[in-house]
């Protein structure tokens, strides 16, 4: 990119994004992702879990997927409604992200109540659904049974 001369913003956001995917795949994610992941999108407990070429596209230009890989989390699938479930490699959890809750960098809601808060990684936090903390590969077995269909049917 430097020897084509691209802006070195552009060149500094590739090169952030880049490392984001290798922290990500070095978490304990990243064996699903190396392994288990699907080549096309697959319809589990009422959720599309998402193949990587799609999350990659997604983590680029969607809210909130987009906010949340650029906070450090990984987006794995998304409901029909536009939201969110991704896996938080700090605190090896999944959560959900409601994208009325974090439509972008201007304000987050807090779910249920929507009261307005300043968009910081602290409020982020705070307007997540925490769903399991279970390991990667049990969590996304379960998921393909359908056992979080009331769960993510509840939420969207």
């Amino acid at each position: 990119m430097r020897r084509a001369g691209y802006d070195r913003s552009v060149i500094e956001e590739a090169e952030a994004e880049n490392s984001r995917w290798v922290s990500l795949l070095s978490s304990p994610i990243g064996s699903y992702f190396r392994t288990g992941a699907p080549e096309e999108i697959q319809y589990v407990s009422g959720v599309r879990l998402l193949p990587v070429t799609v999350i990659a596209e997604r983590v680029r230009d969607l809210a909130p997927d987009k906010i949340l890989f650029e906070e450090g989390f990984i987006p794995i699938a998304s409901s029909i409604g536009g939201n969110c479930l991704a896996y938080d490699p700090a605190s090896e959890e999944f959560v959900w992200a409601d994208r009325t809750c974090v439509p972008g960098y201007h304000c987050l809601r807090m779910p249920k109540t929507y009261q307005k808060l300043t968009y910081s990684s602290d409020n982020l936090r705070k307007v997540l659904v925490a769903i399991s903390n279970d390991l990667p590969e049990k969590f996304i077995d379960d998921m393909r049974r359908g056992d979080y269909q009331e769960t993510f049917d509840a939420l969207d």
